[in-house]
Formats: C-alpha cells, structure tokens, sequence
C-alpha cells in the first residue's frame, strides 16, 4: 500500500510541475512583445537546432543595436529560449562556437544595461533636484516681484485705472506661477520619456503632481481677482467717456481711439479669465463701434460746413461782382457826364435831353453811398439847368415861355432843398475832414447855381410880362 500510494504521489506530483511550468511559459508567452511572438513562432518551424541557435543569437544582437534603445524584454525572452535548446544534442564544434557568442552578447548585455541605469540613475537625480528648485521656489513668495520684474501700465490709460498696484502685484505673481508651470509640463514630459525604475518614476511623478496641486489653485485664485479689477476699470471708462447721460466729457475720437486700444492691449497682457476677457473685449468694441460712429457724424457735419462755405462764398463773389458792376457803371456815368458838360455846346438840345434822360435812368439803380449820390444828384440838377438855358433861347411863344418857367421854378425848389441838406450835414459832429470838405464844396456849388437859377428865373419872368402887355 505504501509503495503504491507512493508511485501514485510521484506521478500527480510531477502533473502539477508540468502544469505549473506550462502555465508560466502562457504566462510569458502572454507577456512577449508581438515581434518577438512572431519571431518564436518563426523559429518553431527550423528543424535543425543549430540553425534555431543562430537565428534567435541573430535576434539578440538586433535587441541591443536598436537605434532608439535596446528592446531588452525581447533579449531575455531570446535567452531563455537559447538555453533550452543549447541542453539538446548537436555537433560539438558548432555548439562552442554558438556558445561563445551566446556569452559575449550576455556580457554586453548586462554591461549595456549598467550604463543605462547609470544614465537613468543621472537623470532621475537632476530632475529631483530641478523639482526641489521648483519647491524652493514656489515656497519664497517674497521674491516672485525680483525675479520677474516691474509691470508697465499703458500711458493713454492709468488715468483709469484705480489701483495699478494691483495690476503689479498679481500679473508679476501670475508670471511667475505661468513659468513654474511651463518648468513642470517640461519636467514631467521629460520624466515620462526617461527610462528608470517604475518606482522612482511614481514618487517623482508624485511630487511634481503635489506641485501642481499647490499651483494651480493658487493661481486661479489670482486671476479671479485680477480680472475683477481689470473689468471694473474698463466699466469706469466706459461710463465716463461713453456715458453721456451722466454728463460724459466730449473727447476727440482719436484719444478715445488711443484709450481703447490700450485698454485693449492690456487685456492681452493679463492673465484673465474668459468670462472677463470676453465681457470687456464686447465692451470695448461697442466703444469702437460708437467712436467710428462719431467720426462718421463728424466727417458729415464737417462735408455740410464745407458745402454751406461754398455757398456763402460764391454768394460773396457774385455780391463782390455785382458791386465791381455798379462801381464800373458809376464810373461809367460819372465819364460821361463830364463828356457831356465839356461838349454840351456842340451837341443840339434834343439829343442834349435823351442823353439826360438814359443818363438819369442808370442813376437810379446804382447802390451808391449817401455823399456819392448826392455829388451825381448835383451834376445832374446843373445839367437840367443847362438844358432849360438851351430851351429858353430856342423858343419865344408865351406858353412855352411859361413852361420853361414852371420848369425852372421846380429846379429853384429842388437845389434850395439841396443847399439846406448841405448845411444840414456840415453842422453834424460826426463827420471826417475829407467829408466835411466834400459837403462844403457842394454847399458852395450849389449856392451858386442857386443864384444863377433865381436870376434867370426873374429874367424869364420879366420876358413873359413884356410879352403880355
């Protein structure tokens, strides 16, 4: 029975190692990269061991000499494969030569795979140390404004601006955490594509991930606050140089221009959140829109001025034309009068009488000063007496006699009223030398036609009398 039960023993002993060795080999088998289940694969069909040994040996030098980094998995699971297969019969010449390059290549093998852990070991130590950089850094707050810098404010604008040392002091802060950020994308990347132990890989991982997690609220903390202020300074603007029901100063356009693009600008350099950076970009370009709508006001009114200048001044220049006309035409008349009275014995009383008449007709429709229409009104009143001198000579019957008399007792009448104006605007005070002068020698002109008229009057009254009795 004992015996029995011992072979029995032996027998399911042996089932389970061979179930348990089978289920390793599914195991790495399960866990081989496909090119290297493929390559088993391939090698399972060579026949001859020898030529099984010096393909998978070929397999293992092309793991190491990979350009990018050596595929190690598959040169461990190639050297498993090599030792199964080097404990099976072969020729004696070709197994030490297959043997002797089966051990030079684990050599450099493991001599490759200490210069990379070196190298991973480098790595993994300067990122470390560019984490507690970071750490440092983030933990001094005090010196966030020295490293960065001053902030400048657009010169068009800090008259809006209610506090700019706000402006100054976050933006600087969030510059800064914007940096630090960019230093931990770059080191985390760097640290997912360095090859190291997976557990040195984690805790590094972790401790940029902790970083972070202090960073990023931080930092939206900050750029809530900052876009407050910045809002509430673009809604002063606008209320102040936009709003004119409130009493609005008027601006030129193009300072409004100038203001808006530096509000504009700012926006761009701060670190704003979209609900604000959205909310004052629509604000300001509702002030463009209402800027370029007064310019177009503007260019409208400026085209209507310039249209009603055009007008005034061609009205102008047909006035200033018309006068020239008049004072040619006054000029004119003042010529021929004076032709008139230098030739008045040459020329025969009617012809004398139509140029009186036509002569008469252009004077009353010239626009003259007072002082120029009472010198033509006296030059006319000496050529009417002149005419009437010519028609007493050329008749003698009683009732033309009487006639010219009628006539020349009107004209008597009509150079007493001038003689009385004249005196009239010699005694006003309000007049120059030249005028005074002026009006003096027609009071003297006319005093003596005066004279002249009542004697020839009394002449031709004397005439008539004798020619009635």
């Amino acid at each position: 029975m004992s015996l029995a039960f011992l072979f029995f023993y032996r027998v399911a002993l042996n089932m389970k190692t061979k179930d348990s060795n089978l289920s390793k080999k599914i195991e790495q088998t399960s866990r081989s990269s496909p090119l290297f289940v493929k390559f088993k694969t391939l090698v399972e069909s060579v026949k001859e061991v020898e030529e099984k040994l010096s393909q998978i040996i070929l397999f293992m030098k092309e793991s190491l000499c990979e350009p990018r980094s050596p595929r190690f998995k598959d040169f461990w699971d190639a050297k498993r494969l090599c030792i199964s297969l080097f404990k099976q019969q072969m020729n004696r010449i070709k197994r030490n030569h297959l043997w002797s390059q089966y051990t030079e290549l684990n050599k450099e093998a493991h001599q490759l795979k200490e210069l990379l852990d070196e190298e991973s070991t480098f790595s993994a130590e300067q990122i470390e140390l560019a984490i507690e950089s970071l750490e440092t850094d983030f933990a001094s707050h005090d010196g966030w404004a020295h490293q960065m810098g001053s902030f400048e404010i657009p010169k068009s604008i800090k008259k809006f601006i209610l506090d700019r040392k706000i402006y100054e002091r976050l933006q600087v802060d969030l510059d800064f955490l914007k940096r630090m950020i960019d230093q931990l994308d770059a080191l985390k990347s760097e640290l997912i594509g360095t090859k190291m132990r997976v557990g040195l890989k984690n805790r590094l991982l972790k401790r940029v991930s902790k970083l972070g997690d202090q960073i990023f609220p931080l930092r939206k903390e900050l750029i809530k606050g900052l876009s407050e202020s910045f809002t509430s300074d673009v809604e002063t603007f606008v209320k102040k140089q936009f709003d004119h029901k409130k009493g609005g100063a008027s601006v030129r356009s193009y300072l409004l221009k100038n203001e808006i693009k530096g509000f504009q600008a700012l926006a761009k350099r701060l670190a704003l959140n979209t609900h604000s950076f959205t909310k004052t970009r629509k604000m300001l370009g509702d002030c463009w829109e209402k800027v370029k709508g007064m310019e177009k006001n503007q260019k409208e009114e400026e085209k209507i001025l310039k249209i009603q200048e055009g007008g005034l001044e061609k009205i102008r220049r047909k006035m200033r034309r018309r006068s020239e006309e008049k004072r040619s035409q006054l000029e004119k008349l003042k010529l021929e009068l004076s032709e008139l009275f230098e030739n008045e014995s040459q020329t025969d009383l009617q012809t004398l009488s139509k140029i009186e008449s036509r002569l008469s007709s252009s004077f009353r429709g010239l626009p003259l000063l007072p002082v120029e229409k009472q010198e033509i009104e006296r030059k006319f009143l000496d050529l009417t007496g002149v005419i009437l001198d010519r028609k007493e000579a050329s008749i003698d019957s009683l009732s033309e006699l009487r006639a010219v008399l009628s006539e020349r007792q009107e004209l008597v009448d009509q150079v007493k009223q001038q003689v009385e104006e004249y005196r009239k605007e010699m005694g006003g005070s309000s007049l120059d030398f030249e005028k005074a002068m002026t009006y003096r020698e027609l009071y003297d002109r006319a005093k003596i036609d005066l004279d002249r008229q009542v004697g020839a009057m009394v002449r031709l009254e004397t005439k008539i009398v004798e020619k009635e009795s």
